[in-house]
């Protein structure tokens, strides 16, 4: 269930890293 939950959270992050990104060029 952590697992699942720490999984779900590094997702989430690299989504936004990638919309950030994808933003910026």
């Amino acid at each position: 269930m952590e697992g699942l939950a720490i999984r779900g959270a590094i997702d989430v992050v690299v989504s936004l890293l990638v919309a950030a990104w994808a933003f910026k060029h």
